[in-house]
Order: structure tokens, then sequence, then C-alpha cells
């Protein structure tokens, strides 16, 4: 199992708050720190866990061809990250503010949960999924009219097809999903934007329904 420390810290109990990173991840085999989720520097990640378990690591690791020639770019930056971000506290900043956001667009909205699904309901880290009764197509189509409205895009990236283990395909109805992320790129958008943003993709779905 792997364990992904930061972004789940600032949602933690104060008891756990109070634990070493040893004690922290003493439960998992191994767990990883990513350099470009949460963190925002370029791509990569440290992966950890007891000798063995790294020595066949890095085996793998050479077998997919990712034994760089170097790595300093990659440890410089993301150590300059994780100072800056732990610094600021922006993790806890942007938790907070996913769960302010997506209670207000679940609450606020009309008929928001009968196309829309946030998991979990109520953000653990700055990160989420979020799962849509309307195919990919017409979401980025409903998308599109947002963006032409507001100027503000809610998505970039979304998925046509939901895996088979994920219990919401055997459900039946959700036809799209995508990752959610705040961060610095959307954190500094007010949540009035969100909402409205948010409403109007809504409505646009509601349409198409209506004329399809």
């Amino acid at each position: 199992m792997i364990c992904r420390i930061l972004c789940g810290y600032c949602n933690m109990t104060i008891d756990l708050r109070r634990k070493t990173l040893a004690e922290l991840a003493d439960p998992f085999d191994s767990f990883y720190i990513s350099f470009y989720k949460g963190l925002g520097s370029i791509a990569g990640a440290m992966l950890m866990g007891d000798s063995k378990f790294c020595q066949e690591a890095r085996v793998w690791l050479t077998r997919f061809g990712g034994n760089l020639y170097t790595k300093l770019p990659y440890t410089a930056l993301g150590w300059a990250a994780y100072k800056k971000k732990t610094k600021t506290n922006e993790f806890e900043v942007y938790l907070k503010k996913m769960q302010r956001v997506t209670q207000r667009m679940t609450t606020e909205i009309p008929s928001f949960s009968d196309l829309v699904t946030f998991d979990p309901p109520i953000p653990e880290t700055n990160m989420l999924h979020v799962y849509f009764k309307e195919s990919a197509e017409a979401c980025e189509a409903a998308r599109d009219e947002v963006y032409d409205s507001l100027g503000y895009k809610i998505f970039s990236r979304i998925r046509e097809s939901i895996p088979v283990s994920d219990p919401r395909n055997k459900d039946g109805g959700y036809q799209a999903y995508l990752e959610w992320t705040m961060g610095e790129a959307n954190g500094s958008i007010d949540d009035d934007i969100f909402v409205e943003a948010w409403k109007q993709f809504i409505e646009c779905l509601f349409r198409r329904q209506s004329s399809s």
C-alpha cells in the first residue's frame, strides 16, 4: 500500500499531527511524496520503503527507463517547492477552500446532485474526483458554453470511461469523471465565481437534455 503523506496531512486530527513522519508511515509498506501533485514542482516523486523494497524498486525503475542521467533538477525543485508550501501552509488553505466551494455547489445549485457527484463528498485533501451522469462530450460542450459566457474554464481534461473497478461503473448512470485539484492556478478565484460557473454548467446540461 502506498500512502500520500503531504496532501492528507492538513486534514489529520491533532493527535495524528503530533506523530513523527516515521510514525505516520509505519502502517504502510511504502509511501511516496509527489513532486508535482500538491507541491507543484516538475514531474517525479520520492518513493520510500525498507531496504529490500527500494532495491527492487530501483530494478523496476531501470526496466521502465526511469534511470535518468541526473536527478538534481527534480531534487532541487522538489525541495524548494516543499519548503515554500509548508512555510505558507498552502495545503490547508486549499483544502479549506475546496471544502467550502464544494459544499456551496451541492447546496446552492438546484439539482446539482442529479448530474454531478463528488468523491469523497466532503473533501479530505485539496484534490477529489468528480463524476458526471452525462457523456464527456456533453460535459465539454457545456464547459465551453460557460467559458464563452464567463471567461472561466471549469475543467480541462475529462475522462470518457470510468474504470471497471470503480463502484460507480457498476451503479450505472455515470458516464465520465475527472480529477479536480485546488491549487495555485485556481486557488485565488473567488468562491462566488466557482458557484456561478458550475451553476451555468448544470443549466447547460439540463438544456441539452431537454433538447435531445
